[in-house]
């Protein structure tokens, strides 16, 4: 669920920003999407055991979160012409995130369950 309703709150910053043509907005689209579906591969993969799947949910609403809320920032409250660069790198940091996060969380779970 929270994937999901990113993935409609990014396409809704792809709606903002207006891109020229439709082949832009599929590419931004599909950029902006792609650490979501990046977790919903891994929760897909992985998560079938309990402390996989608590480490994806977490690094899921951490990396979710941080990327609205920079795009937030970037596009709404303050928005300035480097702004561009600034959302076509959301996903890369998004990325970085996700890498970090995502043993980070998983051996916290582990810890907490023993």
């Amino acid at each position: 669920m929270i994937l999901a309703l990113a993935a409609v709150a990014s396409l809704f910053f792809v709606n903002a920003l207006q891109p020229n043509t439709a082949g832009a907005t599929a590419f931004f689209s599909a950029w902006l999407l792609a650490p979501y579906a990046v977790l919903a591969l891994t929760l897909m993969l992985i998560g079938k055991e309990r402390d996989w799947t608590t480490a994806v949910v977490a690094t899921a609403v951490i990396v979710a979160a941080g990327g609205l809320l920079f795009l937030t920032d970037v596009i709404f409250w303050r928005p300035d012409a480097q702004g561009g660069i600034a959302v076509a790198f959301t996903p890369l940091y998004q990325g970085v995130a996700i890498a970090v996060l995502l043993p980070l969380c998983h051996g916290l779970s582990r810890r907490l369950n023993n």
